[in-house]
């Protein structure tokens, strides 16, 4: 279980694995890439440069994700389903890697991206299931707007062409999957473990607050 408390720390070794698989994974692949075509959806939608803006925010988006949760078991859940997710994805980069070509533009967003980031890592879309498994797990306050974000993150990944309409399915059921399945692999309170937000509600101080509050 992860400690709330150490959620920061969890976020930064987190990212850095999410790195080692996310980068890694072309590096392994065991065939060529596979070029994508375009569907008939993807032909529809528009190339909007402006809207790399959006798709970059899914860093911030997925931070504020885990940074906000208050409860160690949920916070956990969350870690779990985006594990499941980048495994999964992963091992279908290394199996079948995709790619797409480049749209002819320069700027520095763009160019950011393509910094650090491969070719070939397509299908599924990762930052669909990201995304999706972000605002699942967004805490109970601003819930709509994290749906929102989300929605228009996803759409993004359309709209700067980074990704086609088969990959942002596919990455839909990555997010399905992963969601359903970290279930089966978060630890359970039965083990001695007790959040330390819900010890803290429990300590004899704060019931004895809670008394003389009611005595008011």
């Amino acid at each position: 279980m992860i400690d709330v408390r150490h959620r920061g720390r969890a976020i930064f070794l987190g990212y850095l694995l999410f790195c080692v698989f996310y980068l890694g994974a072309n590096r392994v692949a065991i065939r060529e890439p596979h070029p994508l075509q375009p569907s008939v959806v993807d032909r529809a939608v528009p190339f909007m440069a402006w809207t790399m803006v959006v798709y970059l925010s899914q860093f911030l988006f997925l931070f504020l994700a885990l940074w906000l949760q208050t409860g160690s078991r949920r916070l956990t859940r969350a870690f779990i389903a985006i594990a499941i997710a980048t495994v999964l994805s992963c091992a279908i980069f290394v199996c079948w890697p995709t790619t797409l070509p480049r749209p002819p533009v320069r700027n520095a967003a763009f160019d950011a991206l393509w910094l650090f980031d491969v070719p070939t890592n397509c299908f599924p879309s990762l930052h669909t299931a990201l995304a999706a498994i972000a605002a699942f797990f967004w805490p109970r306050r601003g819930r709509w707007l994290a749906a929102l974000w989300a929605a228009a993150i996803i759409a993004s990944t359309l709209t700067t062409k980074q990704h086609v309409a088969i990959d942002v399915a596919g990455g839909f059921a990555t997010a399905v999957v992963a969601i359903a399945s970290e279930g089966f692999l978060t630890p359970h309170d039965s083990n001695g473990y007790e959040d330390p937000n819900r010890r803290q509600r429990r300590s004899p101080l704060n019931r004895g607050r809670g008394a003389r509050g009611s005595d008011a």
